[in-house]
């Protein structure tokens, strides 16, 4: 869900929120193709080192960790020993996306949003939704306004840093005088060398 603070968490050990991922608005993209109509909302683990860290007023996504989702549905909990550092004249912070095509803000208190075509809030299983009437928000969140027309057509997906692995591990040889082959059979990957093949795990299977 989004999430706004009025106070910095310079670190999650220790909070109720331990174990949490947290992820900071970096900008959009298209996939560059005239017939796709989503505008992706990238987004990017904070590290929690140096400057990185959740900012008083600055609004984030975050998924609590396994076992704390109750949360999320208004469990009381109670920080110790944060800082409030002023943040200046209104409810919350903004952070604007390098095209100018929509700002990510925040929002402290509960507040009143008359329905609108401009604004996106998140709901459940991480989708965009525009409130279709006047509707009155809990704090400590935040929602995404469209600094551009609305398109009909037009779909917004949010995009989450991929965690995987993006490359495939190398298997150790004996020697490098034959050139190594990597292939995938039946969904699985295969490293050939010679007349021997390997498993992903450099287990030789033939």
């Amino acid at each position: 869900s989004t999430i706004c603070l009025p106070f910095e968490l310079k670190s999650l050990v220790g909070t109720p929120y331990e174990g949490a991922s947290v992820k900071k608005f970096v900008g959009t993209h298209t996939s560059g193709d005239p017939n796709d109509k989503r505008v992706f909302l990238d987004f990017e683990e904070l590290s929690f080192v140096g400057d990185d860290y959740m900012h008083a007023g600055v609004p984030y996504l975050i998924q609590l960790a396994a076992g704390k989702e109750n949360i999320a549905k208004g469990t009381e909990v109670i920080f110790h020993d944060v800082d409030f550092p002023y943040m200046g004249v209104g409810n919350g912070k903004e952070v604007t996306d390098g095209n100018n095509l929509l700002t990510f803000k925040g929002f402290i208190n509960p507040t009143e949003f008359s329905a609108s075509k401009t604004r996106l809030f998140m709901t459940a299983d991480n989708r965009l939704i525009m409130l279709n009437k006047q509707t009155t928000l809990n704090g400590l969140r935040g929602y995404f306004e469209l600094n551009v027309p609305v398109s009909a057509d037009m779909e917004y997906v949010v995009n989450f840093p991929d965690k995987a692995p993006t490359d495939v591990p190398v298997v150790p040889m004996m020697t490098d005088t034959l050139k190594v082959t990597k292939y995938l059979w039946n969904g699985n990957i295969y490293i050939q060398k010679g007349g021997l093949v390997y498993d992903i795990s450099g287990t030789r299977i033939k």
